[in-house]
């Protein structure tokens, strides 16, 4: 047996798994790419739907004597935790 028999099928057998690997990464990476972009067009559909600017009441300015006097802002919290469903609503874990 020659020295060379071996090394060419050591040779096409590294080639030939990193050819695969390296298409089915290529095929992964397009698949997440058009994942990400249907969710940002989503996404910007939805933020057209909804007014940009949420107009709040002007309230009379109280003077805070500390930090416990401050009070959260109803619509910003809602806001947030409108924000927050929109992202766990596609959320799938990841193996």
């Amino acid at each position: 047996m020659e020295f060379g028999y071996p090394l060419q099928l050591a040779f096409n057998l590294i080639s030939i798994t990193a050819i695969t690997s390296l298409a089915l990464f290529c095929v992964l990476l397009q698949r997440d790419k058009n994942k990400l972009i249907s969710e940002l067009h989503r996404q910007r559909n939805q933020d057209r739907k909804q007014p940009s600017v949420n107009r709040l009441k002007e309230e009379p300015v109280r003077e805070a004597s500390g930090p416990a006097a401050r009070e959260a802002n109803p619509a910003m919290d809602q806001d947030i935790r409108q924000f927050v469903a929109r992202r766990i609503d596609g959320w799938i874990a990841r193996s």
